[in-house]
């Protein structure tokens, strides 16, 4: 757990927003989603002096045994600095991604979607779910008429709305759905 340094609001793994203000502790799971500019992530260093009530012959150990403790503290601090720089990436990669995705889904150019990689990154993800259970929840527009689809695409948002038009397209791509003039 770590403080905040400045107010800031996130949505937390449930999808609700929750606000930090300064000073705030901040959980593990909320932390490795927001910056490090609004996070006070100074390594725990113990308040208590660890040298303190050592018997040392002479300087040079006390300073020996000083640099043994403060190199334990760095490598500590380096490895959770290397375990914050790989979530970043792998949540840049994943924003990236989604960004790439809207743009794509927004400007109608759904030629430069790329179906298999999109179907292949799904599957990677299900991977937990157990095998062979089907999403029954999901509309398939294949399995429907025109009408019907553009009618559940009236009430669906942009996630749903743009799912349903790219199955369409890699499917049946009838024109009144994905917008063809062909």
């Amino acid at each position: 757990m770590t403080k905040a340094t400045e107010a800031f609001t996130v949505r937390n793994d449930a999808g609700q927003l929750v606000t930090f203000s300064v000073g705030d502790d901040v959980p593990d799971d909320i932390a490795v989603k927001v910056g490090e500019h609004v996070l006070d992530v100074k390594p725990d260093v113990p308040e208590e002096n660890p040298l303190e009530g050592l018997d040392f012959q002479n300087a040079d150990e006390a300073l020996k045994a000083a640099l043994e403790i403060a190199a334990t503290q760095a490598e500590q601090t380096g490895e959770y600095v290397k375990e914050l720089e790989d979530e970043v990436e792998k949540v840049t990669a994943e924003r990236d991604n989604l960004r790439t995705f809207k743009d794509t889904i927004l400007s109608g150019n759904l030629e430069d979607l790329d179906l298999d990689a999109l179907r292949k990154e799904d599957a990677d993800s299900n991977d937990d779910k157990a095998e062979g259970a089907p999403d029954a929840d999901l509309f398939d527009p294949s399995k429907h008429g025109v009408a019907k689809v553009l009618e559940h695409l009236e009430g669906a948002d942009e996630a749903e709305d743009a799912r349903v038009r790219a199955a369409e397209k890699a499917g049946k791509n009838r024109p009144g759905i994905v917008g063809n003039d062909e």
